[in-house]
């Protein structure tokens, strides 16, 4: 049984959750396959436009070769849970999603991902985790929330 669920944001290709970074909202797809928390710089609204510099970094995937920057984060949040990650790298990443950036899962420490796609629910079991109150992410924060309901297991989503 996960410690932690997150609701996902409707997305009908990639698992989306709302996160908030420092303390700017953004949509972060989950990439089970990743190390790495990117951000995609021209995705970014100008409040974050401001980050603190680290290094650069070269990064190989499967989509090419490119340079990313490293840069400080003050808080990573998903529904009502600080994450681990004080760092992200930085991509250039031109206009290509419809979200911001990708959660790599262990570069913040999940052990095990479950998927419950009828709830659009996301499932996450931390290394070092606790049991801790579910995660609310996405448009449902909270009961009087609109358009939103509880599941059997206490959690919310989307009606």
């Amino acid at each position: 049984m996960p410690s932690r669920t997150i609701h996902m944001v409707p997305n009908k290709t990639f698992v989306v959750v709302a996160a908030q970074l420092n303390s700017t909202e953004l949509n972060l797809m989950i990439d089970t396959g990743s190390s790495q928390f990117v951000l995609f710089r021209d995705q970014l609204p100008a409040a974050m436009a401001k980050l603190p510099l680290r290094n650069t970094i070269p990064l190989s995937n499967v989509a090419g070769d490119l340079i990313a920057t490293q840069v400080q984060l003050n808080r990573v949040r998903i529904g009502n849970t600080d994450l681990s990650a004080s760092t992200a790298l930085l991509a250039n990443v031109p206009n290509c999603c419809e979200f911001q950036g990708m959660l790599g899962i262990s570069a913040l420490q999940f052990r095990r991902v479950s998927f419950d796609f009828q709830q659009r629910v996301l499932g996450l079991e931390f290394l070092y985790g606790t049991q801790a109150p579910a995660l609310l992410a996405g448009p449902c924060r909270s009961v009087a929330a609109a358009n939103c309901e509880p599941t059997p297991s206490g959690f919310l989503h989307p009606r």
